[in-house]
């Protein structure tokens, strides 16, 4: 009983660790969208004014290297965030298992 109190102390910690990084993940994400949102906007912007056609402007702004760039910082950004959020969660289950295991022992009197 006392290892699995042990394990449950851990896994707390480690869960509000994850759930410290979702949170700074979550607003380094914000400020790459925001980055990348910009970057595009002054792009397209920017073509539309040189009388860039339309329909080339969106693609022509997947292979410009400002933008392009700061699409994949945001893509990376995503990946990291969305980890973090998965970590807190499998960190949620883990507790349930072990709260289940000492509900066991507990119920049975230790003759586990």
């Amino acid at each position: 009983m006392q290892d699995l109190m042990g394990e449950m102390t851990l896994k707390r910690n480690l869960l509000n660790l994850a759930l410290d990084q979702a949170k700074k993940r979550g607003v380094e994400l914000a400020q790459k969208e925001c980055a990348y949102k910009r970057a595009n906007a002054n792009f397209l912007l920017e073509q539309k004014t040189k009388g860039t056609a339309i329909t080339l402007i969106r693609e022509l702004a997947l292979g410009d290297k400002l933008v392009s760039q700061l699409r994949l910082e945001r893509d990376i950004a995503v990946v990291m965030y969305d980890s973090a959020k998965e970590a807190t969660l499998s960190y949620k289950l883990e507790l349930r298992l072990i709260e289940a295991q000492i509900e066991r022992e507990w119920n049975s009197g230790g003759r586990e």
